[in-house]
């Protein structure tokens, strides 16, 4: 094969991958859309998000005193009608999502940015909501790299649930001085340091740990 049909042959393939990234990210923002619309229906239905959250819920048990939920995610029961057409290297894989609900507000910021960027749990924390429930927090199992873990192990989400409460309060501990510390990169980027490093101190063993009051 010479080198015009080579380079022909590469930018084909090349096209093929962008089209198939334009057609899975037009299909992101239209479930977005989607997903939206079905939330304020659902609310203005059943109440607020928290509860009907909660209702959905496979499972829902206490971890180191907090009560957290696993929740299949949305398009767990679609996903094959989702994936249609796409090829192996941009078809979406998902599993369950954890959530942990905190009876009170556990950091000043109002949502999950801020300190909480640095919950070292799996995607990073996706979702906020606070109502009569409680403060609620979650990760979701939607990320582009979420088909290489074991998305529909229940002890692997509970782990990550785990990692998740143990870093929103590693997280309010720190708060305070990172607010101060505005425009100091460096010290900031000490201060957050022990949130990074959260992972890996915590493993299986801990998880079985807690689950059976040992520690």
């Amino acid at each position: 094969m010479n080198v015009g049909a080579k380079r022909n042959l590469f930018m084909s393939d090349f096209e093929d991958f962008d089209n198939a990234l334009q057609d899975i990210a037009h299909k992101m923002e239209e479930l977005a859309i989607e997903r939206r619309r079905r939330v304020e229906s659902v609310i203005a239905e059943r109440g607020p998000q928290n509860g009907w959250m909660r209702k959905g819920a496979v499972e829902i048990f206490t971890l180191d005193g907090e009560e957290c939920w696993i929740v299949k995610h949305p398009l767990w029961d679609g996903l094959e009608e989702f994936n249609k057409g796409l090829p192996d290297i941009v078809r979406l894989a998902v599993g369950y999502n954890g959530y942990v609900c905190f009876k009170q507000k556990p950091v000043i910021e109002p949502d999950h940015r801020g300190i909480l960027t640095y919950v070292p749990v799996h995607g990073g924390i996706t979702y906020c909501v606070h109502d009569e429930i409680g403060s609620v927090y979650g990760f979701d199992t939607g990320h582009a790299d979420s088909g290489g873990y074991p998305i529909r192990d229940i002890d692997w989400i509970k782990n990550n649930i785990l990692l998740m409460i143990l870093g929103i309060r590693k997280a309010a501990e720190i708060e305070p001085e990172y607010l101060k510390a505005d425009g100091d990169n460096q010290r900031r980027a000490e201060l957050v340091n022990p949130l990074v490093e959260l992972a890996d101190g915590l493993n299986f063993g801990t998880l079985i740990n807690l689950l059976s009051g040992e520690l």
